[in-house]
């Protein structure tokens, strides 16, 4: 519903500095869906939305950092968000994009599969590979490059008791930080 969106676009104004959007399998890059109905990056400042489905790197003004990331259609069965992930362009920090599940024993048959391999493969060239698609907060890391579903951040059930977090990754500290965050309302006073 508009609502939604109109509340979405809200709150991505309330941040002040530049966004980038990875759409996922609920907000679909197809044609007639959401991106063709609004137009997102002229209503939100600083928004970059990722739209080519086969890969493409974003750079934010301001920002001395690197994105990559694949669009996601729904008519694509055999999307992999993080196959055959590009090599470093350069000096600057760079974060994968990825919207899909991180594939554990038994979920061969799943969609939007991540493989530990892809996860690996970001080792030594990417400094973070941040990811959605899963409502609660985990590290899925292997090897050397940090790999984390930030979670919701707000629970979308009750049963979920370990969403409403944001990830806080700061790159630009010698000793990188990783550190989850509450996106819960403020404690009551009593």
């Amino acid at each position: 519903p508009q609502s939604v969106v109109d509340f979405a676009k809200t709150e991505l104004r309330r941040f002040p500095g530049p966004k980038v959007l990875l759409p996922g399998n609920h907000d679909p890059l197809d044609a007639g869906r959401l991106y063709d109905r609004e137009d997102l990056e002229a209503d939100v400042p600083g928004l970059q939305i990722v739209r080519d489905r086969n890969g493409q790197f974003l750079e934010l003004d301001g920002l001395d950092a690197v994105f990559w990331g694949r669009g996601y259609h729904d008519d694509d069965w055999s999307f992999r968000p993080l196959a055959g992930l590009p090599e470093r362009l350069d000096g600057r920090h760079h974060i994968a994009l990825g919207h899909g599940h991180v594939a554990g024993p038994g979920d061969e048959h799943r969609s939007l599969l991540i493989s530990q391999e892809e996860l690996q493969a970001a080792g030594g060239q990417w400094d973070y590979v941040a990811l959605g698609h899963w409502e609660p907060h985990a590290d899925v890391s292997t090897g050397t490059t940090p790999a984390v579903y930030s979670g919701a951040p707000m629970p979308l059930s009750d049963a979920n008791r370990k969403a409403g977090w944001a990830m806080v990754v700061d790159l630009w500290r010698r000793e990188r930080g990783l550190a989850r965050t509450s996106c819960g309302p403020p404690p009551t006073s009593r």
